[in-house]
């Protein structure tokens, strides 16, 4: 999860209106904070997601940055795994404009 956090820091997609209280709130939750209710910005984000859309491929930087932060909803570490063997996250920083390059170097960290 850090990893994805990282990135939307270092993309300044936590600047964007639309993520900044979801970012802070998921933070929350990934910090302990058991009253943060994850199902709920995952459908309110999805939400966004379809009325602005949909989860087809798009080159718009809100859209890559939700679906970004969507990978941070997801508390099932199978649902996680698959998302990472799926190179999900990283075809997401391809769209972003990331070079294959700079994504090896992180992820190797």
């Amino acid at each position: 999860m850090k990893y994805i956090q990282e990135w939307i820091i270092r993309l300044n997609f936590h600047e964007l209106d639309i993520l900044k209280e979801p970012l802070s709130k998921i933070g929350k939750y990934w910090e302990g904070d058991t009253t943060i209710n994850l199902e709920e910005i995952k459908v309110n984000l999805w939400k966004w997601v379809d009325l602005n859309g949909g989860p087809g491929i798009s080159q718009n930087k809100e859209m890559i940055a939700v679906r970004m932060t969507l990978c941070l909803c997801y508390d099932d570490l199978l649902t996680f795994e698959e998302l990472d063997q799926l190179g999900f996250f990283e075809d997401l920083l391809s769209v972003a404009g990331v070079s294959q390059e700079e994504i090896q170097k992180y992820l190797l960290k």
